[in-house]
């Protein structure tokens, strides 16, 4: 099959002739019409992730992943050949006890990470165990499905899961990427008022366009003046898809007492100093948010389908111009996610 190859770090993708993988009895091989591009596949084809140290070379990226199964192995009676899927970049052993309740990417034995440990969607094809795969109905695009399983599924675990958004509560997202734009119309479709802080106006823009109440630039006093604009002096939740020292300090400066700190985003090898007695006093919960389950990509899909949160698909590329692509998510230009077909 043909795939946009890393044949190491720091360097473009080249389309190159792979050999396809064996089919077990649990598998589904995908016919990929749709990939979606996430800052994180920059980040593994500059080598900074700590993953990076098990990549084999030749390695090929993508962990956004639609399509439809071509083929399936004996054991397989979920799926069915022709049958539209969305597929979960993350494959547990699906026997430990985060796999039973389908939190994949919690696993310790994991079996599959796509684009990350192992081959990903920027190829023709994939073979994954068939319980990875999510259908998908005919009111969906592929594309649209393509960002699910990190894009929006991150997003929907991070606002409605772990910081268990309610009507009238009051949230501040901080970074307005393709998570966080996904999570302004998660959190808004819950019922809160939502603020919004990004050091771009092009993506703060767009975020008004989705339905912010309020956007600023990251400034902790600013941010203030925002959460009184709204009516209230703190805010009840923060979803931090930057995590570097500034963002978490504007986040915890803003934060209610009881408040949740949702720490979605990283920057790799960067710490972040916390002074434990304000945590403690304020009771704050600062609570770790990675990726999504497969119960996550399944609600993430009903409320695309029934049109209560609209995927931002930026642009539709070419697989094969993918390092364009690439140029471009590292200028931050870019609003939501750009879609390899």
């Amino acid at each position: 099959m043909k795939a946009m190859v890393l044949e190491k770090f720091n360097t473009d993708l080249v389309m190159q002739e792979v050999k396809e993988k064996e089919i077990k009895s649990n598998d589904i091989k995908v016919r990929i019409k749709a990939r979606g591009v996430c800052r994180s596949d920059l980040k593994i084809k500059s080598g900074l992730l700590p993953i990076c140290k098990q990549i084999k070379f030749p390695h090929i990226l993508g962990h956004e992943i639609a399509g439809e199964i071509v083929d399936k192995g004996n054991n397989v009676n979920s799926f069915n050949i022709g049958d539209r899927v969305v597929l979960s970049l993350y494959c547990g052993c699906g026997e430990c006890e985060m796999c039973k309740v389908g939190e994949y990417s919690l696993c310790e034995k994991l079996f599959y990470w796509a684009g990350f440990k192992d081959w990903g969607g920027f190829a023709e094809y994939i073979v994954v165990p068939a319980r990875a795969a999510v259908h998908i109905g005919e009111n969906i695009s592929f594309e649209e499905a393509s960002i699910v399983p990190c894009a929006i599924g991150t997003a929907y675990k991070a606002v409605k899961r772990k910081a268990k958004i309610k009507e009238g509560d009051n949230v501040l997202i901080i970074g307005a990427g393709g998570l966080g734009l996904h999570a302004l119309q998660i959190a808004k479709h819950f019922g809160a008022k939502v603020i919004v802080v990004d050091k771009d106006i092009n993506h703060l823009n767009k975020a008004k366009s989705l339905g912010a109440d309020a956007i600023v630039k990251p400034n902790i006093k600013i941010a203030r003046e925002a959460c009184q604009s709204l009516g209230v002096e703190k805010i009840d939740a923060v979803i931090d898809i930057v995590g570097i020292q500034e963002s978490i300090m504007m986040g915890l400066d803003n934060l209610k007492r009881k408040g949740k700190m949702i720490i979605v985003g990283f920057s790799p090898g960067k710490e972040v100093l916390i002074e434990p007695y304000k945590i403690m006093f304020e009771d704050h919960q600062i609570i770790g948010s990675r990726n999504c389950s497969i119960e996550d990509i399944k609600k993430s899909v009903e409320m695309i389908s029934k049109l209560y949160i609209k995927p931002v698909i930026d642009e539709i590329e070419a697989l094969e111009n993918v390092n364009n692509v690439f140029k471009k998510l590292a200028k931050g230009q870019v609003l939501g996610r750009i879609v390899l077909k």
